[in-house]
């Protein structure tokens, strides 16, 4: 049996389809390139964008990542649902991913 979306992930449905909308051509996506991305089809990434099942903890966290959006801006209230230590394994990806660090080299 299919369970309902609850009030809160149709929130988190629209404001992830809103920075969808506003940040696809910016970032070069189509439904289809970003199913690719997140490893699913273009049917069920049209499914989570228009509240049709609900988005879990990896759901967001990658949905984010390739938005090049927090997970707050998806859903306000990540950390309080799905618990800390996904919140904190997704920081630790981010730093190891960061084009921005780069190895110290110390010269003589």
């Amino acid at each position: 049996m299919k369970r309902t979306v609850s009030p809160h992930e149709r929130l988190v449905a629209a404001k992830a389809a809103l920075i969808y909308k506003d940040n696809k051509k910016a970032l070069g996506l189509t439904m289809e390139r970003l199913g690719q991305q997140l490893g699913i089809t273009q049917s069920a990434v049209s499914q989570y964008l228009n509240a049709g099942i609900p988005m879990g903890a990896e759901t967001i966290i990658r949905l984010s990542d390739i938005l090049k959006v927090d997970v707050a801006a998806i859903d306000p209230d990540f950390n309080t649902r799905f618990h800390c230590s996904c919140a904190l394994q997704h920081t630790r990806n981010n730093l190891r991913s960061s084009s921005r660090l780069r190895p110290l080299h110390l010269s003589d």
